[in-house]
């Protein structure tokens, strides 16, 4: 009979209890280290998260204040997947209701404006006063483009310029509501009789 050799385990790890929020001391740090970038599920590829400047001051005070990243989530009245989903890229953490940034806001103790800026609500656009009509319409459509989410439904050029101004006031309109930017507010709407 061969002797039996008892065997040996390595030790494991103490198991954490808990999750601690982790603050990056800016946005450049974040990015190296990954924790600014998404995944793309498709190929892998890095993708930035939007309002990252935002999400590293949330995880800041939490961890001055030693709390989890749950606190945040509870005060705010989402979910953890879904604030797991504004962290990694996957919503637009610009994207929620005025009385949700309110709560961060508060938690935060800045005023909302600069809860808006940091999640980068605004763009350089939304400070310039446009009063073309036509001109904002294509800065609309070239905007509507460019969103991932709008890019399958934005009309094809040919289809844009053949639609009767009326439509395209329309359409801007909508989109407008539905992204919350705007696009038509410096201009005084005279719509042309088509």
């Amino acid at each position: 009979m061969a002797a039996k050799t008892p065997q040996t385990t390595a030790p494991t790890a103490p198991l954490k209890k808990g999750r601690v929020a982790r603050a990056r001391s800016s946005p450049e740090v974040a990015q190296e280290d990954g924790a600014a970038l998404g995944t793309d599920d498709t190929n892998d590829a890095p993708r930035r998260v939007t309002g990252v400047a935002l999400i590293n001051l949330i995880r800041k005070k939490l961890l001055d204040k030693g709390l989890s990243e749950r606190h945040i989530s509870d005060r705010m009245g989402i979910t953890s997947i879904y604030w797991n989903s504004l962290t990694n890229g996957n919503r637009r953490i610009s994207s929620l209701p005025k009385e949700k940034l309110q709560h961060l806001a508060e938690f935060l103790e800045v005023p909302l404006i600069q809860v808006y800026v940091l999640a980068e609500h605004f763009t350089s656009e939304d400070f310039v006063v446009y009063k073309d009509l036509p001109a904002d319409l294509e800065r609309m459509i070239d905007f509507m483009r460019s969103d991932p989410k709008w890019l399958a439904l934005a009309p094809s050029k040919k289809e844009w310029d053949d639609m009767p101004s009326r439509t395209k006031v329309l359409v801007a309109t909508l989109y407008e509501q539905i992204s919350h930017k705007s696009f038509l507010k410096a201009t005084k709407i005279e719509i042309p009789a088509d």
